[in-house]
């Protein structure tokens, strides 16, 4: 047990020599935010066209609806 314990210290004393750069890079690469930012582009995108056929299914809408109240004004 005194020899893990051992171990752990010297791995705990060679992490704080770190560099704060080298320890933000460690945790950008644990974290994979690149991979993160680009399956957010793509729901971002996927939610765009969601949008722009909601828009357009709505105009259709407007203009069968309105087709069809003239039709029953008459």
């Amino acid at each position: 047990m005194e020899g893990s314990q051992g171990g752990w210290k010297r791995e705990k004393s060679n992490s704080t020599s770190s560099t704060p750069v080298s320890v933000f890079a460690n945790i950008w690469k644990d974290f994979d935010l690149d991979m993160e930012r680009s399956l957010s582009d793509e729901q971002g995108l996927k939610i765009a066209e969601n949008q722009q056929n909601s828009q357009n299914n709505l105009r259709k809408l407007g203009e069968s609806t309105r087709g069809g109240q003239v039709g029953l004004a008459l």
